[in-house]
């Protein structure tokens, strides 16, 4: 027998078993008959089908399902296997034991369980209420399990998957379960020696999930086990594995990675355009505006209130906005207001909503506008009449973005306004999350098309709507969707991305933001971010100046609160934030094309980009665990040290072992014996970044000037070289449109690889062009305007492209080992081989 310490203490019976029999071996898939050997009941499922398949070299597939009847299943959201791999070929050895039934599954590089159903443990397989534990022979951290704020990695607790409208509170693992915004049931797990695995379970139903050092037990009210196994053995290679499954990312559009500025409270067209104004005064780049649900008509979706904003001068002020470069994202909410006006009278004559569990016709809740109706996104006819209502809205506002909110779906009301919870409900067998589950949404009990129920695709409302949102941009105006949403579920990524919901202005609730970006990294959605400075609550000067210092580094930056709390843009308190909030802007202006490269990268083969530093140093166990949420990395260059805590004007940095240079100054930093320096960190000062050495990063000349991101591409790049201790680096560049909507499918971008090799009179710094499918347009990034090199050990003396000198300017600073050479007419996207003499 194999051991299993469960902290939900469940453990089989010699009564209670299942015994798998008619065992099948075949190349690439293992089959059998699961017999439950309990006593009987109406709720136990008796003869389940096992399904195992070897899909590729790194991914199991475990599928068991009732024999006799067909259950929910997840529709469409994976991407299917054309042909398995052999089990003989396949990184990973699987063990069935049959009385009673267990299952283990091992990584075949070094004989590690990642995957072990033990017959000792309680697996359950009744109607409403499903057990599965994986328990393994040794400690690893789990990441992931979303949605929550909570510790990074989680600690031992049970923790409820279910889409739910709640900004927190902290999540400790303990009931009454504090569950948010996703259902995201994908974990990465990481051992003390950096050996990472990953598991999947593909289920919308609601479901608690438990977990110790060393077991995860998945309690689910419905569906099936669908489980997927990621053998990794890297935390990145986890992510890319899983990635390839539900879907690569989107691509972001160039503008998206800009700055962002948003208010519940800009409530007509003249607020607006005095917060355009202000960034104009203060010459603070500004990419992107947004209007929270004030610019409705009476909250109604799809409604521009014309008393407070008119047509014509509102339709001359977004023309003024694309004229700067700029861009606009209206917000929209998830139900339909139930009262007379077009969105309304469309959908109930297609007859588009979810079905009410007691009377005929559409369930009724309440939101913003009041009485409300929600789509029901399973009916074949639910995108077309979105698309519809988007394009007609879009005659009145022409918006470059959208963004989907109370998208859970969120109510104001539990379950159906006006009736009591259904008997589903009050009768459920198990509860996940120990509180009612009809709080703040509507009744599991509502209908779907097809006779689906909302018991079992209630946690992918807000995907089906963000897919819809962003298939409008797709597919009717051929450009890249940019979808920010509340909600999410598996493959999301694939169609939008996400801001982490309705946060407090608190520097606990900053702090709180770097594991909630780790977890969505892990779950395939790179672009996201927090409300700089807080949503909820009255920030104060010295929590806005740190979060714009952090959330300068989100990938999605965005500066968004509440109607109830105090202005919070850059100029609300004065010079401090005023050149705090500047410069970080500015600061991530200059890395855009470093950026923009990550998010291509992720969006061609996968990975993330804003992400744990243990990611890069799995074998570093302090960034495991007590360092796992202090710093962070954003891609392999860069670690960055933020300010968590109030009052603090320095922060006590762990760096990994590598060498590392300040990323502003390009002095290399000694590391003490125990890896922890006390930086300088002045409130009216920079954060702390340092660069990796062996990295080249493109830095964007335009940003000291630069008010929007559409001029930066029309500004020259410079190329820091941070050396590492074998006098190498690379890095890479990515050009394109930033908009179109096949960009990597039709191949319509340039990939250029940077490689250093330093000798000992001379380095050379090879341009080599991977992909060269995109023609800059005229006066697009024109040229290299500079290279600098940090850790280098004595001054340029000449730069050459082949026999031609190009440089005209050379520096070095002895104290800081930087060189730098200004040249002429390299241009950042031709193949060269230039040649550095010292």
């Amino acid at each position: 027998m194999w051991l299993i310490i469960s902290l939900l203490s469940l453990v089989a019976s010699q009564s209670n078993y299942y015994n798998a029999v008619n065992i099948t071996f075949k190349t690439s898939s293992i089959s059998a008959i699961l017999q439950y050997q309990g006593t009987p009941s109406s709720s136990i499922i008796s003869s389940l089908n096992l399904t195992i398949i070897s899909e590729t070299y790194t991914r199991l597939r475990v599928r068991i399902t009732d024999l006799n009847s067909l259950r929910w299943e997840v529709p469409d959201i994976i991407i299917p296997v054309q042909s398995p791999v052999s089990f003989a070929s396949a990184n990973y050895s699987v063990s069935i034991h049959n009385s009673p039934f267990g299952l283990e599954v091992t990584r075949k590089s070094n004989g590690q369980q990642i995957f072990n159903i033990d017959p000792s443990s309680l697996f359950q397989y009744q109607n409403q209420d499903i057990i599965m534990t994986s328990s393994l022979n040794y400690s690893f951290n789990i990441y992931g399990f979303g949605e929550r704020v909570t510790n990074f990695p989680l600690n031992p607790g049970i923790y409820t998957l279910f889409s739910r409208d709640a900004a927190g509170p902290y999540d400790n693992g303990q009931a009454p379960g504090k569950n948010m915004y996703s259902s995201q049931p994908m974990y990465l797990g990481l051992d003390s020696l950096g050996n990472a695995h990953g598991g999947f379970l593909l289920n919308s139903d609601a479901m608690d999930i438990s977990v110790t050092s060393s077991n995860i037990t998945y309690r689910t009210i419905g569906g099936i086990i669908d489980y997927f196994v990621f053998v990794g053995p890297t935390p990145e290679s986890v992510v890319k594995q899983y990635q390839t499954l539900v879907g690569f990312p989107v691509l972001t559009p160039y503008w998206g990675l800009g700055y962002h500025q948003s208010r519940w409270g800009y409530n007509n067209l003249l607020a607006l355009e005095n917060i355009v104004n202000k960034y104009l005064q203060y010459k603070i780049p500004l990419d992107v505006l947004w209007t929270d649900i004030d610019c409705m008509t009476n909250y109604e979706d799809f409604t521009l209130d014309p008393a407070r904003y008119n047509y014509n001068d509102f339709a001359a002020f977004l023309d003024r906005l694309h004229a700067a470069g700029r861009r606009f994202v209206p917000i929209m909410d998830a139900a339909i207001a139930n009262t007379n006006y077009p969105p309304y009278n469309d959908g109930t004559m297609k007859n588009l909503w979810i079905g009410s569990p007691n009377h005929p016709g559409a369930l009724q809740g309440d939101v913003w506008p009041g009485p409300a109706v929600y789509i029901d996104w399973f009916n074949p006819n639910a995108t077309e009449y979105w698309h519809d209502q988007m394009g007609q809205f879009r005659k009145i506002m022409k918006f470059d973005g959208f963004w989907v909110d109370m998208n859970e779906p969120s109510n104001f009301c539990d379950g159906e306004c006006g009736y009591p919870p259904s008997p589903l409900v009050q009768n459920l067998p198990y509860t996940p999350g120990q509180t009612m589950i009809d709080t703040k949404t509507i009744d599991l009990a509502g209908t779907h098309y097809g006779g689906i129920l909302e018991y079992d695709v209630h946690n992918m409302y807000g995907f089906k709507m963000a897919i819809a949102s962003a298939t409008f941009f797709t597919q009717v105006l051929n450009t890249r969707p940019f979808v920010i949403s509340r909600s999410s579920f598996p493959s999301h990524g694939r169609h939008a991305s996400k801001w982490l919901g309705d946060n407090f202005s608190q520097f606990e609730w900053m702090a709180y933001s770097i594991p909630g970006m780790f977890n969505f990294q892990i779950f395939g959605i790179p672009l996201n971010g927090a409300d700089i400075c807080g949503f909820n609550w009255d920030t104060t000067e010295e929590l806005c100046c740190r979060w714009y210092q952090l959330g300068m580094m989100y990938t999605f930056s965005r500066n968004h609160n509440s109607n109830s709390s105090i202005s919070q843009e850059p100029w609300a308190f004065g010079p401090t934030l005023l050149s705090v909030s500047n410069n970080a802007i500015r600061a991530k202006y200059s890395l855009m094309n470093y950026y923009y490269t990550l998010m291509f990268h992720a969006s061609y083969s996968g990975g993330t980009v804003f992400k744990p530093s243990f990611f890069e140093f799995p074998n570093d166990y302090r960034l495991q665990r007590i360092h796992s949420q202090d710093n962070f990395m954003v891609g392999g260059a860069l670690l960055v040290h933020p300010v968590l805590t109030q009052g603090a004007i320095t922060v006590d940095a762990y760096f990994p072992a590598d060498i590392w240079y300040n990323w502003y100054s390009g002095k290399q930093i000694i590391v003490p014996f125990n890896r922890t320096l006390t930086l300088s960190a002045p409130l009216d000062g920079m954060i702390n970044v340092h660069m990796r050495g062996g990295h080249i990063i493109p830095r964007n000349d335009g940003f000291e000037t630069a008010l929007t991101s559409q001029q930066l591409r029309y500004s020259n790049i410079t190329l820091v070289i941070a050396v590492n201790g074998q006098g190498k680096a690379g890095g890479f560049l990515v050009f394109d449109d930033g908009l179109s909507v096949d960009t990597i499918s039709s191949g319509n971008y340039t990939l250029i690889e940077y490689n250093f090799i330093e000798g000992s009179t001379s380095a050379q710094l090879n341009f080599n062009i991977i992909k060269k499918g995109y023609t800059k347009a005229r006066g697009e990034w024109p040229f290299i305007s500079q290279i600098v090199i940090y850790g280098c050990l004595q001054p340029i003396t000449s730069i050459y492209n082949q026999n031609q000198r190009v440089d005209y300017n050379l520096q070095y600073s002895t104290n800081l080992k930087v060189a730098v050479g200004k040249i002429d007419h390299i241009f950042p996207d031709e193949a060269y081989n230039l040649t550095i003499n010292f």
